[in-house]
């Protein structure tokens, strides 16, 4: 995201996303929501779903297809492995 950056500033900059993601004073729990203007405000690379028709109908399909699986069934965690592509 900051590699455009000088690589001392791009790890300054780092820091200060890290920091502010990691602190229990401003983002207090995982219940509480991450928000577009906040995040970007910060200089982070983030798009919306609603940019993107397909990329918003395979996520939600996937959201769906877990929240069925949690609710409708004994199941209480899921675990996906993710291999990379060759080449």
């Amino acid at each position: 995201m900051f590699k455009k950056l000088p690589t001392e500033e791009a790890a300054a900059r780092s820091a200060e996303v890290a920091a502010w993601f990691n602190d229990h004073k401003t983002q207090r729990s995982h219940r509480r929501p991450l928000r577009y203007a906040d995040i970007h405000g910060r200089g982070v690379e983030v798009h919306l779903l609603e940019d993107d028709d397909d990329l918003q109908d395979a996520v939600l399909s996937v959201w769906h297809g877990v929240q069925l699986t949690l609710t409708g069934t004994a199941v209480n965690k899921i675990v996906e492995t993710v291999t990379a592509k060759p080449g």
